[in-house]
């Protein structure tokens, strides 16, 4: 008996390939692929200093979201990391939110005055984790970076080093995306 690879069979073939590839650099970078690409659900909240945010406004752009609180130390010490990301991407459609969970928000400023270079993304706060619930944070910190279309593509729990040059390569395919 003859197998022969039909065209069908090629194009289902290259379609697993190119996500086992996509797959194998999340796991380069400690991140998970979010198969389907699910909607992010609503983040809808004030800032530490009280000013209105709603992730919707930042449709079209890459937004990495970051569940944390001040009194999570691995939290604390990616915050460098996130900002320099941040940083990198500075003149890109790139965004940085952290959502504070839980009491304790008064604590944000003290916290952010502590922080050498200082941050200068978005803070968001989550008091009574209605927001880390809609979005299926079981710990902290946890993150998910949102693509143009505001789908959650990519996620972590725990720790990272946001600055590591293969999630910069991730958000860079994500900045090209259309």
């Amino acid at each position: 008996m003859r197998y022969s690879i039909t065209a069908l069979h090629r194009s289902s073939i290259a379609a697993a390939l190119f996500l086992l590839s996509v797959a194998a650099s999340a796991t380069d970078t400690g991140l998970g692929f979010v198969y389907g690409t699910p909607d992010a659900p609503p983040l809808i909240g004030e800032s530490h200093s009280g000013k209105p945010f709603d992730l919707a406004d930042r449709k079209g752009r890459v937004v990495l979201v970051n569940f944390w609180a001040t009194w999570c130390p691995p939290c604390r010490a990616e915050m460098p990391a996130l900002e320099a990301l941040r940083n990198r991407f500075d003149d890109q459609p790139f965004d940085v939110v952290a959502v504070h969970m839980g009491p304790g928000a008064e604590h944000i400023e003290d916290f952010l005055a502590e922080m050498s270079p200082p941050l200068k993304f978005s803070f968001v706060v989550d008091e009574r984790a209605e927001t880390g619930r809609a979005w299926g944070v079981k710990g902290l910190p946890t993150t998910w970076i949102i693509n143009k279309q505001g789908q959650r593509v990519y996620d972590a729990v725990g720790e990272r080093a946001w600055n590591d040059d293969a999630i910069a390569a991730l958000v860079e395919k994500l900045l090209k995306d259309n």
